[in-house]
């Protein structure tokens, strides 16, 4: 019986047929190491298509963070061509509040762990990393 059922199962797969609806398929990749893929939606502008890609652990420009994590707009074309989105520039922040001082450590904050397409004018994108900020 068990030889039946493994003769069936390969008659079955080997008889199969996959369906493909791109022939040359559009590959992206990011940063080694950076989680490039994490979190992914599709995002139109002017009737141009793109693919929003999410990399949690990826080193940005920000000085003085590492792993702050960012976004990729990807140009849904064959080069799958991608380019980082600057959505902050700076480094860790310090503010004060009522004599108390705030300070943000963007470091291994996972920004870009949750991306969405809203509309064709806005993405948003959130990052996990609450934890990181002090009060003294």
């Amino acid at each position: 019986m068990c030889v039946f059922r493994c003769v069936c199962a390969l008659l079955c797969v080997t008889a199969s047929v996959c369906l493909n609806l791109l022939e040359k398929p559009v590959m992206f990749s990011g940063p080694a190491g950076s989680l490039f893929g994490f979190s992914i939606d599709f995002h139109s502008f002017n009737n141009i298509f793109f693919v929003v890609i999410g990399a949690p652990k990826a080193n940005t420009s920000q000085p003085g963070v590492t792993e702050g994590g960012g976004v990729f707009l990807c140009t849904w074309s064959p080069d799958g061509a991608c380019d980082i989105i600057d959505f902050d520039l700076t480094g860790d922040e310090e503010h004060s509040l009522s004599g108390l001082r705030f300070h943000s450590f963007k470091s291994g904050q996972w920004f870009g762990a949750s991306v969405r397409s809203v509309g064709s004018t806005h993405l948003l994108v959130r990052e996990h990393g609450v934890k990181n900020v002090s009060i003294s």
